[in-house]
Parts: C-alpha cells; structure tokens; sequence
C-alpha cells in the first residue's frame, strides 16, 4: 500500500506539458572568426535561424570578423549593428528586422531574454501644471522573433528593480491588463515614479512581463471532396464541419477544441482567432486562395471563400495556433539617460 501512495504522489508531482511555463525556445547562432563581408555574415545567420536581416541600407561588403558559439539571434544582431555603425530597426516596412546607419554615438539599452529583445527607445518629460511636477515617460520596444506566434503581452511589466544615478528608487505602478499584438513588436508606456530634476539617469531599471506564445503555428490538410473531417495535432481538435457551396461562394464552418491547462482567454478576446488562416489550394499546389476573415463565435469560425464552384481536387490547409501558454519575459536594461 505505502509504494502505491509513492507511486501515486511522484505521479502527481510531474508536471502536464501545458502547466510547464518553461521558456520558449529561441534561434541560436554560430559563426566562425574568419573574416568575411557583412552579406556573408547574414546569409549564414539566415541559413541557421530562418530570420532574415535586411543589410540594403549598409555596405554589403564590409569585412567583419565575429565568432559566436550558439548565442542567442538577437545578440549576435545587436553586435553586428554596433561593429558596422548602425542601429536595429524592427517591424517597419514589412522587413521584420533591418540595420540602418546610426549617427548616435551612445546606443540604447537593449536586453535580450531568449527569443525576446526588450530595447529604451524613449524617455517623455513634461510638466504637469497642476502639480508642478515633472512627469516622465519611458518607452520600452518589445520585439520577438519573426517565426514566434505571439498574442499579447501585459501592458506594464512588473519592475523588481529600479534606481536612479543618485541611488533613488524609481517605480512604476502595476497595472493588471494585456495588450493584444500582432507582427514582430509592440511598445509598452512605462509611467516612471520616484525621478527628480536633479536625476541624470536610470542607472538600472529590472523587470518581468508576461507574454502569450504558441511554441508552432499547427497546419492541418483536409481533403474537401470527402466532406465533415476531423485532424488533431498537438492536442488540438480541428474540425470541419461544414463545406459547401452557397450564394456564389464557399462556406466553411471550422470548430477548434483546445485541451485544457493552457492561456486562457475571456470571452471577448477574439483576436487570436482573427490570426488563423483558411487556404484552399489547387492541385497544382500553385493556386491558391486566402481567407482570414471569418465570422467568430466562440470557438467556432465560418469562412465565406470566394473561389471557383468546382473545386474537384483541390485540399485545404488551415492554421492556427498550437496551444498557448503564458510566459515570463525578464530584462534588465542600465544607463537610460533622462532629458
């Protein structure tokens, strides 16, 4: 009896895959110490991550010579934008990360916590009239890697540490909310307390945020000629539950059951659902049309499919996230300076 009690408590005491917050997994890059030009560079760093860094703006042919032995990726881009004079630009223009000339000589803190990079773009001072105090602003950029399905982020982080150049204690009050993302970035508005107008800087500012990840986006087939079918991958159910033709389009009705013990959502938070995406493709495998628009209750998704009326060999594909789970995201990020 007293070895079955054993056996049933270290049962319980291993954790389910959805309960384990571990962290999410994250590119790591290696290069040699030859010397080559920077075009070589990101070429070898996209082959080993898949993530693309657009050099257009720089001299492709700049000689650099940087080891790295599995760093993580945004540690090796932030040391390749400081030996060739430029800054990390992230998410604009469609290009998820790109290297621009800097003419800044002091670069921004950075942080980075695996596939998360947490960057100072900003400090806000004003005055409020009424008070006569002044009020300061930091804004933090929150970028991931372009290949990490992330849904939302909490809005302030929750700061462990924070002092002054004097020793003075900065705080910022916690704020229980989230902010839907989408994209490669997003940037959070920190309202800073305890600086003065004799302080010169943010000496350390230490913190942690929650993000909501799915580790892979899950991509089901289905053969459409064989009418209502079911696939499950990762624990998660994707039914079709109704394909067919109706007023000169499609109609699909997709039902998603996820298993338990993952991020929860309320009822109003639709917005990851918004994200997943209904393909029909032709036999050809080259013709293909895209919805992501559908019609949400629930769970429950109806896309309406402009496409041909015969639709005779053609399969669908249709993504959605793994199951997802929130995450801890730290940093720690020193020398801010204060206008």
């Amino acid at each position: 009896m007293q070895s079955r009690l054993i056996m049933l408590f270290a049962l319980l005491a291993v954790p389910c895959p959805l309960m384990a917050q571990s962290s999410p997994r994250n590119k790591t890059v290696t290069l040699s110490n030859d010397t080559r030009p920077l075009k070589a560079v990101v070429a070898d760093i996209a082959r080993q991550t898949g993530l693309e860094i657009d050099i257009s703006a720089m001299d492709a042919e700049l000689p650099l010579r940087d080891g790295a032995n599995k760093q993580p990726f945004w540690t090796v881009v932030d040391r390749l934008a400081e030996q060739v004079n430029g800054r990390v630009v992230i998410g604009r223009q469609g290009v998820p990360v790109r290297l621009m000339p800097s003419t800044v000589k002091d670069r921004p803190p950075v942080s980075v916590d695996g596939p998360f990079r947490i960057a100072a773009t900003s400090v806000d001072a004003r005055i409020d009239l009424t008070t006569g105090k002044t009020v300061y602003d930091l804004v933090l950029e929150v970028a991931w890697e372009a290949t990490l399905p992330v849904y939302r982020i909490d809005t302030v982080p929750a700061i462990s540490k924070g002092t002054d150049d004097a020793g003075r204690n900065v705080t910022v009050q916690p704020i229980e909310s989230r902010l839907p993302v989408s994209g490669v970035s997003a940037y959070l508005r920190l309202r800073l307390e305890g600086l003065s107008r004799q302080s010169q800087s943010i000496a350390i500012l230490q913190g942690t945020f929650k993000a909501t990840i799915a580790d892979e986006m899950l991509r089901a087939r289905f053969d459409i000629a064989k009418g209502p079918l079911k696939v499950r991958q990762a624990g998660v159910d994707i039914d079709l539950t109704r394909f067919e033709w109706k007023k000169n389009a499609w109609v699909a009705d997709i039902q998603l059951h996820y298993p338990q013990g993952g991020a929860e959502f309320e009822s109003f938070e639709t917005y990851w659902l918004s994200r997943n995406r209904l393909t029909l493709i032709a036999p050809d495998g080259k013709t293909r049309v895209t919805v992501d628009d559908p019609e949400i209750n629930g769970t429950s998704l109806r896309y309406t499919i402009k496409a041909p009326g015969n639709l005779a060999g053609w399969t669908m594909e249709y993504e959605t996230p793994a199951p997802m789970r929130e995450v801890p995201v730290a940093f720690t990020l020193k020398g801010i300076a204060l206008p």
